[in-house]
């Protein structure tokens, strides 16, 4: 599937055939059908080195060792890569080199991606998680007289905050409409993470449920 140099030759994905080559890994990029929408190009893979576990994590991430869950990240970046290479090509890529798939190139793609990708549920969760949770944990265990005391407390706050979640979520849907109190409770998670309205994040996040707003039944249902 691939030669030793630094190309990597991309092939057609047949399941349970395409095998990466000894000591690499295969990237896929997989498009399905269906009986109203044909896929958009054909399934591909392409059979790359493994991650370098030797690379300096430690001065480009910050991070204090190597390990497991960083690795996997760094494959979905790389699936990811290969698939806007792919549909850049109009679904006839031919190869895709190491400088393509290196490190620093999936750092830069992961930056690329969350300053003007798509506002996907992973994106707005993790955004959540890291500016949102803490705060809003906080205010749910007060308002139910919580101190968080037990196991049982932490579960019923985790499950009230990870309602406000899930509706912060529902924002990435194409064809959501959201009620008033629930435009009400993202304006209130926005206001709990105590970040500026010119963040570019936030400002996204606004823009999209402004967009949600002008929404109409009818637009939803096609009709």
């Amino acid at each position: 599937m691939s030669n030793v140099s630094n190309r990597h030759t991309v092939e057609l994905f047949e399941s349970g055939k395409s095998e990466a080559l000894s000591g690499q890994r295969l990237a896929k990029v997989g498009y399905k059908s269906t009986a109203k929408n044909p896929a958009k190009f054909p399934s591909i893979c392409v059979s790359v080195p493994a991650i370098d576990t030797g690379y300096d994590f430690e001065q480009a991430l910050g991070a204090g060792k190597f390990n497991a869950v960083i690795v996997e990240w760094l494959q979905g970046q790389q699936d990811s890569i290969v698939r806007t290479l792919y549909e850049a090509a109009g679904g006839k890529l031919s190869d895709v080199t190491d400088d393509q798939i290196s490190i620093d190139a999936c750092l830069n793609h992961y930056q690329t991606v969350q300053a003007g990708g798509r506002l996907t549920a992973e994106v707005l969760g993790n955004w959540f998680d890291s500016n949102v949770r803490d705060n809003l944990t906080v205010i749910v265990a007060d308002k139910l007289g919580f101190d968080l005391s037990t196991q049982e407390q932490e579960d019923t706050v985790a499950k009230h905050v990870t309602v406000y979640r899930d509706i912060l979520c529902l924002v990435a849907g194409n064809k959501t409409i959201l009620e008033a109190k629930q435009r009400t409770a993202i304006d209130r998670m926005i206001e709990l993470s105590g970040i500026s309205a010119e963040d570019t994040m936030v400002k996204r996040i606004v823009e999209k449920v402004e967009e949600i707003s002008r929404r109409k039944v009818s637009d939803i249902l096609d009709i």
